[in-house]
């Protein structure tokens, strides 16, 4: 499947170019969108969403923030962890809970409410509203913007 233009340009303009040429996307059968091994995997219903969702691009984009985490170096993963907490997945909640995350109230500090569910969605919902382009207001957003504006990229061009 070929990645959206729309998400192409804002990986584009942070420079994340090889992100999106490292991780390719593909259609699948399930329910959500998701990252995993290497690639993201979008259900062949979720791809009508661009054509009346102004949030689909954003879904795909916090996926690539999924990508972006497990490429990272151990330094600015380290980094990371000092302002997200634990990346480590022990402590996930329940796949029930995670669909139904949307419906959890943003408290302070956190981007949305489904960013509550763990570090890695923090993170991942995180990368995505500053990737789009949205005003930096709090530590965690300026973080991830500081990150991504670093001359050296902190992960490698090809997964090993």
């Amino acid at each position: 499947m070929i990645v959206p233009s729309k998400v192409k340009r804002c990986l584009d303009d942070w420079g994340l170019a090889t992100l999106h040429h490292t991780v390719p996307i593909y259609r699948g059968t399930g329910l959500q969108m998701s990252y995993g091994d290497g690639y993201i995997t979008i259900p062949r219903w979720q791809t009508l969403r661009a054509r009346f969702d102004p949030n689909y691009h954003r879904s795909i984009l916090h996926e690539y923030g999924h990508a972006y985490l497990d490429l990272c170096d151990a330094l600015t993963r380290t980094r990371l962890t000092q302002v997200f907490g634990s990346f480590t997945l022990v402590n996930y909640p329940s796949r029930l809970k995670c669909l139904t995350g949307w419906l959890i109230p943003r408290p302070d500090g956190f981007v949305s409410g489904y960013a509550t569910l763990h570090a890695v969605e923090d993170f991942a919902e995180t990368f995505a509203r500053v990737v789009v382009g949205d005003v930096c207001t709090s530590k965690k957003m300026c973080s991830v913007r500081d990150t991504l504006n670093s001359r050296s990229r902190p992960y490698s061009a090809r997964r090993s």
